[in-house]
């Protein structure tokens, strides 16, 4: 009987592993879910611009969603909408970030960096310090990815500010291919986690 039922189990589990796996390559439920938890921009002139920290290498190179971030509140800068920005990372991210800033024109003066932060709670609560509490700064343009963008809105305006979503990668919605909209679905149900987790403990 217990071999029996086992088989009867594993069986199951495979059958909606791979219902979930057409429904996810095969079907528009990625892009649905997508579009219900994404944060879209609303770009305008604010006290300062953040990019949140990413993924940086120890020989400075940025990954991808890093660069994604630095050249976004770069552009956001040169567009005049804040008159300093905020780059985010560690082990060097943010020094990176910066130089490749500063190699673009922005002036020294405008530009702060922050490495010590390894989440994006941590992030905010630094910034709440760092900005709104010795600088002043009351609304921000954040820039993260357009999934990550709910939660650090909600653990920015948690630290007191008011928050104007400017989001990178606004593109990845409208995955059109099954490997695009698998990795659309792994993003999603990552970022759902997050959401979970944050409000489990009281973090929003």
């Amino acid at each position: 009987m217990v071999v029996r039922t086992w088989s009867i189990g594993c069986r199951l589990l495979g059958a909606l592993t791979v219902v979930a796996f057409v429904v996810a390559a095969f079907t528009s439920a990625p892009k649905l879910a997508a579009r219900r938890l994404a944060v879209m921009p609303d770009v305008g002139a604010a006290d300062a611009i953040v990019a949140l920290g990413a993924t940086g290498y120890v020989d400075g190179t940025l990954g991808d969603a890093s660069l994604r971030r630095a050249v976004l509140g770069i552009r956001l800068y040169r567009e005049g909408l804040a008159p300093r920005i905020v780059f985010l990372g560690m082990v060097g991210e943010a020094q990176s970030r910066a130089r490749l800033a500063l190699s673009l024109g922005v002036p020294r003066e405008a530009i702060l960096t922050e490495g010590e932060e390894p989440t994006t709670r941590d992030e905010a609560h630094r910034m709440g310090v760092v900005l709104r509490e010795r600088r002043g700064v009351r609304s921000v343009l954040l820039v993260p990815d357009v999934l990550h963008m709910r939660r650090a809105r909600g653990l920015f305006e948690r630290a007191g500010f008011t928050v104007r979503p400017a989001p990178t990668e606004t593109g990845i919605l409208g995955a059109a291919s099954p490997e695009r909209r698998l990795v659309l679905t792994r993003h999603v149900a990552q970022e759902v986690a997050a959401l979970a987790y944050h409000r489990l403990f009281g973090y929003l």
